[in-house]
């Protein structure tokens, strides 16, 4: 944590006792400093850094609650708290690196931290810049550029949010063991039995790069929910339910068939209720039904066949085109918004309106009611 304003040192040095006995104020700035909080002999053991005449880093081990009851005190003392993403963006005049600093820590993967790394250094800064004058002088290419912009909304929202995919088809098509071969490890229980899976399970993984939460499904078998026979079938009609709200709210269905059952009417009723979801035929290892069936990838969740292939189409599916190195892409909500709104008045016309929703959005200024004595 960090204490920063006037008098800085002074409401640290009231808690902190410095294991060499000297008080904070005396001590060489950028020095790391052991000592005790609280009381000398059983508080709660601390690290300090008096990093300039304003601001005090703090560290402890004791885990959340230990860092709970040393920020209480220090708020006791009349300190502000601030939450850290906001004493981030204030700290930086530029909204933008700010943002991207704070949207950095919640990069999970190499790929997408380098696209958040193009926006701290400028990068969509740098390209709404360019926009605003293009609105009165070049108006259809500030319209092809805020066009591109808004084309890379989705994916920004992703740099740190996974992509959601959810894994759904008839009990016992092997989706359990698929979202196990996906993501590297036996994260879903597989069982022979049909219906074993009862609730929506999950798994964080990445392809190529990119973060994904898979999720296994209860099988989407006809049950019928008018007359449940006993407490198993209401059981596993809850589940039903539940996974068929699960697709309506993730980015990507795959359906998953048995690709060694036969092709039912069931089968083919939820092939035309999703008609954009990606059609996976497991089970390829064993002799395959005859009947005709829609296309789609052959996989054998048991020996790995067509899994690589498939990964590579779900990836294809949700980045079709990855941003080159240096591309500006918006990456909160806000940016995607005032984008959207700029690029609408564009085409009404209202030139006006569409220069001053961008310049509102170059011109943001970083919080400026948060006190500079802050946790």
């Amino acid at each position: 944590m960090v204490v920063e304003g006037r008098d800085a040192v002074g409401r640290v040095q009231s808690h902190f006792h410095a294991a060499a006995g000297k008080p904070l104020s005396q001590i060489a700035r950028n020095r790391i400093v052991f000592g005790r909080w609280g009381d000398r002999r059983a508080g709660e053991e601390v690290i300090v850094c008096h990093t300039d005449e304003n601001t005090v880093e703090l560290h402890c081990h004791g885990g959340r609650a230990a860092a709970e009851a040393v920020l209480q005190q220090l708020a006791a003392d009349g300190c502000d708290r601030v939450d850290w993403r906001r004493w981030v963006c204030q700290r930086d005049d530029d909204p933008f690196r700010g943002e991207a600093l704070v949207a950095l820590t919640a990069a999970t993967t190499v790929r997408t931290a380098r696209i958040l790394l193009d926006q701290y250094l400028g990068a969509l800064r740098h390209t709404l810049t360019q926009i605003v004058p293009l609105i009165d002088d070049d108006r259809p290419q500030a319209g092809m550029m805020l066009q591109r912009l808004a084309g890379w909304s989705t994916l920004g929202r992703h740099l740190t949010e996974p992509f959601r995919v959810v894994l759904a088809g008839p009990a016992n098509a092997g989706k359990s063991s698929l979202i196990n071969a996906l993501v590297g490890f036996d994260r879903a229980i597989v069982h022979p039995r049909p219906g074993t899976t009862r609730d929506v399970v999950t798994a964080a993984a990445a392809l190529d790069g990119w973060p994904m939460l898979f999720s296994d499904t209860a099988g989407l078998d006809r049950v019928d929910a008018a007359e449940p026979s006993d407490a198993q079938t209401r059981v596993e009609q809850a589940g039903i339910e539940r996974a068929r709200r699960h697709l309506a709210e993730v980015d990507l269905v795959v359906l998953v068939f048995d690709g060694a059952a036969c092709w039912s009417a069931d089968a083919a009723e939820l092939t035309a209720t999703h008609p954009d979801a990606l059609i996976v035929h497991n089970k390829s290892d064993l002799p395959a039904d005859e009947q005709p069936r829609p296309a789609g990838i052959a996989v054998s969740a048991t020996t790995g066949d067509g899994v690589d292939r498939l990964a590579a189409e779900i990836v294809r599916r949700l980045v079709a085109e990855p941003p080159p190195a240096g591309e500006a892409v918006p990456f909160t909500p806000e940016h995607v918004r005032r984008i959207a709104d700029a690029r609408c008045a564009l085409e009404a016309g209202d030139l006006g309106r569409a220069r001053s929703t961008l310049r509102a959005l170059l011109t943001r200024r970083p919080a400026n009611d948060i006190p500079r004595t802050s946790l």
